[in-house]
């Protein structure tokens, strides 16, 4: 670090397609906290400029928040993410080359375009020459609009950063990463994203158009509950895939046969859509096996949302043959002050803000 220049944590921001979330983190004894937590979410309606501005303000004027640098993720309908392999001549740059390449896949001009490789990979399949790299890329007006709307409240954009770094980073603020890789995936309302990464590299990256949304509204469309969302929730956290847990052989001789009339209720209407998401792990695994010469899976975790569905863990590791595990972030860290839970509204899913916030940044 630079003589003068203090490393500090930022508020780090996610920006979503319906919703706003913001968390900073500090140190207490050498131990990370939370400090400062906020959520909006803009009730299914697309985030436009006056709904982030509004809430761009409340999180500049909060007292939970220290400063106004921001680490900043965005929507990833704004972002073309994709893989790229390419080989180095020795009268060529490793930029240069990367570039071409990614000009042939990018969606807008090359010029138009502001591009980040978080993930680098070189000498594959054996060739000295050979690299292969995750690029990130977003059109320059659009970066643009979220900095001016950023600058307009009183915050300031210290680092632009993508959601699977974000995961990646918090994931391994809790377990560490390995050179084996890992399944990581995070799921929100409406969207969902799902990460395989090692500590060297990122394989993949997928944003899915699958929530926790499509099973609450499963269950309106099929139970007669008087279109009560929280309801639906309620039932959802209590019985979720719990009927998997139950030896089908022995269910009659079981006691309590309404509470197994209600799990396989419930389990009936969401594994359909739980298979959904189970098809994107399956084929992100299929993908990495074909890549990787016998790859061994450190395991799959899934954050957020995920711990809204009881039994999630179970169901996916009988099916994938993959240790599986629920991460609820704001149960694995402490909070500086008990009360900041209910500046945000129950299960609100703040893991990529956690994420982003953990990302330090340096500055006078």
């Amino acid at each position: 670090m630079m003589a003068g220049l203090t490393s500090r944590y930022p508020i780090g921001i996610d920006i979503g397609e319906t919703h706003v979330a913001a968390v900073q983190i500090g140190r207490e004894r050498k131990k990370i906290v939370i400090r400062g937590l906020y959520y909006r979410d803009f009730d299914g309606a697309t985030e436009d400029d006056d709904q982030l501005t509004s809430a761009l303000k409340e999180i500049a004027k909060s007292r939970s928040f220290s400063g106004r640098r921001v680490v900043l993720s965005v929507p990833s309908r704004n972002l073309s993410i994709f893989p790229v392999r390419f080989q180095v001549d020795e009268s060529g740059s490793l930029e240069e080359a990367m570039l071409a390449e990614s000009e042939k896949l990018l969606p807008f001009p090359l010029d138009e375009a502001v591009i980040d490789y978080p993930s680098l990979v070189s000498g594959i399949d054996g060739d000295t020459k050979g690299h292969k790299a995750l690029m990130v890329a977003i059109r320059r007006e659009d970066l643009k609009r979220y900095m001016d709307l950023l600058e307009e409240t009183g915050l300031h954009i210290e680092a632009f950063d993508f959601s699977g770094a974000a995961l990646m980073r918090l994931h391994a603020s809790l377990y560490g990463m390995s050179s084996d890789p890992a399944i990581l995936g995070h799921i929100g309302d409406s969207k969902s994203l799902l990460v395989v990464a090692t500590k060297e590299s990122i394989a993949i990256q997928r944003d899915l158009l699958w929530g926790s949304d499509v099973l609450l509204r499963e269950f309106l469309a099929t139970l007669d509950i008087s279109n009560d969302r929280d309801k639906a929730k309620a039932m959802l956290k209590r019985h979720g895939l719990s009927f998997e847990n139950h030896d089908v052989t022995k269910l009659e001789e079981e006691e309590d046969q309404e509470a197994i009339g209600a799990d396989r209720t419930v389990y009936q209407i969401i594994t359909p859509h739980i298979d959904e998401f189970l098809l994107e792990m399956e084929k992100a695994v299929g993908y990495v096996r074909a890549e990787e010469r016998q790859p061994v899976f450190e395991g799959i975790y899934l954050y957020d949302h995920a711990s809204l569905v009881p039994s999630l863990d179970k169901y996916v590791e009988r099916r994938l043959h993959i240790k599986t595990e629920v991460v609820n972030p704001l149960k694995r860290i402490a909070l500086s002050d008990e009360w900041l839970l209910s500046a945000v509204p129950e299960d609100a899913p703040l893991g990529l803000a956690l994420g982003l916030a953990m990302r330090r940044v340096s500055w006078p």
